[in-house]
């Protein structure tokens, strides 16, 4: 573990990178970053540590880290590490459908494992780095601005590619691997959201103690599940924001909210911006 904070590029840019790294490869930054890191793994493997905890990332692995989150990965002793990274902004749609297993706050983690979708990730990342790398040489020589900005785009296509599939692979994987009684929740929260859904509530209606019910979800999962059905109504409201001319309190009551003030904090903590900002921002663009 280095002894110095690694460097963070700054949160407005888009930049990424193919790394080939051996042990004492490492890099710490206590604050994280003001933009989203995502890695994915060919070969070898890197080694999170996060709250106490250590997560693995072999190939297939996608590993994605919020911003704020604090970074610290490296390589094992005597191993190697052969990965992808990039930094980037998300654009704001992709949190419509974006929903990746949280192992840790802040901290994503999933894998694409049939060689096919394995493939076409690398694909994919390969022409993001290109593209993205493209785009910022031509901004450095303050040439071609029209063609930097069409690059950048070509490599946030690829990277909403990249996730599109690596969401997808996740949705497919969980609605064919769940435990019945985890699919039976998930179905009684989806068909109401508003209600007053809590653990123990929802432990009786698959006769399970709640205890039980909360560590089987989250090990069918990936994430907890007031954590999962609080991402559910966040997602819920997203869109009633941008389809409907309803006040947010209405629609922080119907998501299941019934504290706007609460719902405004969750929002922004998830969405990077308030609720107000994040419909300016889809009406800007509809």
């Amino acid at each position: 573990m280095p002894h110095y904070e690694t460097p963070s590029p700054p949160s407005d840019i888009f930049v990424s990178g193919h790394f080939r790294e051996q042990y004492e490869y490492a890099v710490q930054r206590s604050h994280g970053s003001g933009n989203w890191l995502i890695t994915y793994t060919l070969e070898g493997e890197g080694r999170y540590r996060l709250y106490g905890k250590t997560i693995s990332a072999r190939p297939g692995d996608i590993i994605l880290l919020k911003p704020g989150t604090p970074h610290d990965y490296s390589v094992p002793l005597g191993g190697l590490w052969d990965f992808f990274w990039a930094h980037f902004q998300p654009r704001v749609d992709w949190f419509s459908w974006w929903n990746l297993p949280e192992l840790q706050p802040g901290l994503f983690k999933a894998t694409l494992r049939t060689s096919h979708s394995q493939e076409r990730a690398y694909q994919a990342f390969l022409q993001l780095h290109t593209d993205s790398n493209a785009s910022l040489l031509e901004q450095a020589h303050q040439t071609a601005s029209a063609r930097a900005l069409l690059r950048r785009e070509l490599a946030l296509n690829r990277l909403e590619e990249l996730l599109l599939l690596t969401t997808l692979e996740t949705e497919q994987e969980r609605q064919h691997l769940l435990d019945p009684r985890v699919q039976q929740v998930l179905d009684i929260i989806s068909k109401n959201l508003s209600a007053p859904h809590t653990v123990a509530t929802l432990a009786r209606e698959v006769a399970l103690s709640p205890s039980r019910l909360a560590h089987l979800f989250k090990q069918e999962v990936g994430d907890s599940l007031i954590n999962t059905l609080v991402g559910l109504r966040l997602t819920h409201a997203a869109r009633l924001l941008t389809f409907t001319n309803d006040s947010i309190a209405t629609i922080a009551d119907e998501a299941g909210f019934h504290s706007a003030f609460y719902f405004s904090r969750q929002f922004q903590q998830h969405f990077g911006m308030s609720p107000r900002a994040y419909r300016t921002t889809q009406k800007q663009h509809s």
